[in-house]
């Protein structure tokens, strides 16, 4: 196969074998689309001969378990059956849903078009709203209790930072401040509480990195890698801390500038707006938002630490404890928009 249209570092066999395996036709040309600095983050937008688009991705590792990516995929095709606006997944000649390829695990989705977020308001409730009616189609999928899984995956960041950052693992006084925040989540994960409160399938990373808009208005939900069983408030507190609280690096899912702390918690009335126009949070939902938000805090923070976005101290731990109680305060205040 000889060199194809387009800035891309996918090898030649590669692109043979993706393009038999799904039954693709000529591919004109092939674009990388990489947004996390890590090798395992594999992109690629292929151009056919029929004008058509296709995403290919590697699943990373992580998520990559067959039991859950089959129930992922179930999910979003459920989510295709309500007409809700997420990219369709191609089937293999065999009928296959994703594929092995090197070791790694490949899928294929049709490659969707929009603009990016914009921090205005009507942009931020638009987005709320389209978080309300995604959780609504959720709602009539599935619903249950016990499996509120946030605490355990900010103790899991936790762990591999303390596991992984020398400046952490080598001092004391720090490492046992991180190991408060750990048992802190750890609190959270045994109450009865968090046990009680209703979950459905979220998509886990409700971010603007993975919606597309068009004037404005969500029109994609897209990269349903970390989709799960959880709270819906999970992803009502992602969307707001990673739309109003974290900055981003320019066209890259890993954070700039260093870790918010108190005072990068304001008011996002829009956002909140949004979502209740369309969704009703329960009484215990309202009173456990905080508490969820902390959790997914302290997870993107230490998220952020792992991939060398941020760099901690204990100075800077400090400041997370008082993020922290701070988050708790102000939660009540923020639903009420």
């Amino acid at each position: 196969m000889g060199k194809l249209a387009g800035n891309y570092s996918i090898d030649s066999n590669k692109i043979a074998f993706f393009k038999d395996v799904y039954a693709l036709g000529e591919i004109v040309s092939i674009k990388d689309q990489m947004v996390v600095d890590t090798d395992t983050s594999e992109k690629y937008i292929f151009v056919l001969s029929d004008g058509k688009k296709c995403f290919l991705k590697r699943i990373p590792d992580y998520a990559a378990d067959q039991k859950a990516m089959t129930d992922r995929n179930s999910f979003v095709s459920f989510l295709l059956s309500q007409g809700f606006a997420t990219p369709s997944i191609y089937s293999t000649k065999l009928g296959q849903s994703w594929v092995e390829y090197e070791s790694a695990t490949w899928i294929l989705y049709s490659c969707e078009s929009g603009e990016k977020f914009k921090d205005e308001a009507n942009c931020s409730f638009y987005t709320g709203s389209f978080l309300a009616e995604f959780h609504s189609l959720s709602e009539r999928y599935l619903k249950c209790k016990g499996k509120v899984s946030t605490a355990s995956t900010s103790m899991l960041f936790i762990d591999l930072v303390i596991e992984n950052v020398p400046a952490v693992k080598l001092d004391k006084g720090l490492l046992n401040k991180v190991e408060g925040l750990k048992q802190k989540c750890q609190a959270y994960r045994d109450s009865e509480s968090f046990k009680a409160l209703e979950c459905i399938w979220v998509h886990g990373d409700f971010s603007p990195n993975n919606i597309l808009y068009n004037n404005d208005k969500a029109a994609w939900l897209v990269d349903f890698d970390n989709a799960h069983v959880n709270t819906k408030i999970h992803d009502l507190a992602e969307l707001y801390l990673t739309s109003t609280v974290f900055e981003y690096a320019n066209n890259s899912t890993n954070f700039g500038g260093d870790i918010p702390l108190w005072d990068a918690f304001i008011k996002n009335e829009p956002l909140f707006n949004g979502y209740q126009s369309k969704v009703n949070l329960s009484k215990e939902e309202k009173k456990m938002f905080g508490d969820i938000m902390i959790l997914v805090y302290l997870e993107l923070v230490f998220l952020g630490t792992l991939r060398g976005d941020y760099a901690i101290d204990g100075q800077k731990v400090d400041g997370i404890i008082s993020a922290c109680l701070h988050i708790k305060n102000i939660s009540e205040e923020l639903l009420e928009g």
